[in-house]
């Protein structure tokens, strides 16, 4: 039994370093930014779109699980720093990443609706001066280009913490 145990733990080590190898892989064969997001985040909650004149890559982002607001945001942020440097990197053409985040809010009625609640956009020339391995995420909101919060997930912050 423990040998099989083993084996498959091998095995699922093996699979993880292939399939990481093949992403690496897929990342360098291609410029095209909404591709470089699927392979990067690999979600089934983000939507990407380029819009070629504007040299803007729209990443839409909308969790599918119920989320706090504080895992919900700090989520989004890592996802930002993971893909921005990414996107830069191996899009030449691409100029500015544009990051909003929905989720479902309720009114004072008791109704809910899908609601942007967060947005980030970065610029390459800001990028390309910040050290993604060492950032803090913490400071996202000072470093990019404009950031937007709604006021529900500003309240839901300031409480939980």
């Amino acid at each position: 039994m423990k040998k099989w145990l083993l084996f498959g733990f091998i095995g699922l080590i093996i699979a993880g370093s292939i399939s990481s190898w093949l992403t690496e892989r897929q990342l360098k064969n291609t410029d095209d930014p909404v591709e470089i997001t699927l392979l990067t985040l690999n979600e089934d909650k983000v939507k990407a779109r380029y819009v070629t004149h504007t040299k803007a890559l729209f990443v839409d982002h909308i969790p599918t699980e119920n989320w706090s607001s504080k895992s919900m945001v700090k989520t989004w942020h890592w996802d930002i720093m993971k893909l921005t440097p990414t996107v830069f990197n191996n899009a030449p053409d691409a100029d500015k990443i544009i990051y909003n985040l929905s989720t479902d809010l309720v009114d004072v009625k008791g109704n809910s609706k899908s609601k942007r609640v967060a947005s980030a956009t970065f610029y390459r020339k800001t990028a390309s001066t910040i050290n993604w391995e060492s950032f803090d995420q913490a400071n996202m909101r000072q470093i990019a280009d404009s950031y937007y919060m709604h006021i529900a997930i500003k309240r839901d912050l300031a409480s939980s913490n």
